[in-house]
This record gives C-alpha cells, sequence and structure tokens, in this order.
C-alpha cells in the first residue's frame, strides 16, 4: 500500500493538539487503558470525549493519511467495478475514484493488510492509492453500491 506505516505522533498528541480533547480527559482515558489494557480511541469514544468521526482523523494525521467522510462522497461507477465485491466486503474496503491507472481505496484500519494483487491485476490499475474513513461508514456504503453482504453480485 501507498501510505508511511509510522507514526509520526502519538495519538493523545493530536488530539490535544487540535483542541479535540483535554489532558484531563486524555489522562483518564490513559488511566482506564493502563487498568484494562483497552484502545485508547474506544475508551475515547466510549466515555464521549470524542466521537468516531474525530478519532478517525486523528488516525489519519497520525498515519499521515487522508480522512474522507463516506456520507459526503460518491463513488465512481468504474472504480466499484474494479474491485470484486467478495474482496470488498471481505477486507472492508471501498474503491473510490479511478484516474490515471490509479485507484484510490477506502479503508478503515491504517495499518490493515489487504490484498492488493487481488485489484492490481486489473489491466487499468497499476497504483492503489488509500484513505481513512470510519468502519461504520464503509459498512454503510459497501451494501450501497454492492448490496447486501453475502447476497449474489448483480
Amino acid at each position: 500500500m501507498q501510505f508511511n506505516q509510522k507514526c509520526v505522533w502519538m495519538l493523545g498528541e493530536i488530539l490535544i493538539q487540535n483542541g479535540w480533547v483535554t489532558w484531563d480527559q486524555l489522562e483518564q482515558a490513559l488511566t482506564v487503558q493502563k487498568e484494562n489494557n483497552r484502545i485508547l480511541g474506544e475508551i475515547l469514544i466510549e466515555n464521549r470525549f470524542v466521537n468516531r468521526p474525530t478519532l478517525y482523523r486523528a488516525l489519519a494525521a497520525q498515519y499521515e493519511m487522508a480522512f474522507v467522510e463516506l456520507s459526503h462522497f460518491i463513488p465512481q461507477p468504474q472504480a466499484i467495478k474494479m474491485v470484486p465485491k467478495r474482496i470488498a466486503y471481505e477486507y472492508r474496503i471501498m474503491p473510490l475514484v479511478h484516474r490515471d491507472e490509479t485507484l484510490l481505496v477506502a479503508i478503515s484500519a491504517p495499518n490493515a493488510v489487504w490484498p492488493e494483487h487481488a485489484i492490481v491485476w486489473h489491466p487499468n490499475v497499476s497504483q492503489i492509492r488509500t484513505v481513512l474513513c470510519c468502519p461504520e461508514d464503509i459498512a454503510t456504503t459497501l451494501e450501497h453500491y454492492y448490496g447486501p453482504e453475502g447476497a449474489a453480485a448483480a
């Protein structure tokens, strides 16, 4: 995948720097994380310190990726045709735009492993770029454009 896997900033730093959480909120969440060995982002959401889109904006910044809210985006039909329904659902990825042999794909985990080779085989795709989206948005968009999971492709 074409994204920087190193984390330049810590998630908490990004959230504080952007004014999305306070030091007190972050300290509370970090205390819970230490005690229960849970994911920081989920603790922040559970305590309503941030909402999911804000958390994913911070994750995108952490991994130096773009963040896209799929509710404000209409995927190109030709991009959708380049990713088989089975692959899209199995790896929870949503193709968005195809231009100049580059396919833009929405993912919900910046460090997820998925089979690029299953898409790059397409004669009109030589490169894949990724953007980060909330998992619920990807699920909703997949169902809207591909139909229900498990149903035969049209």
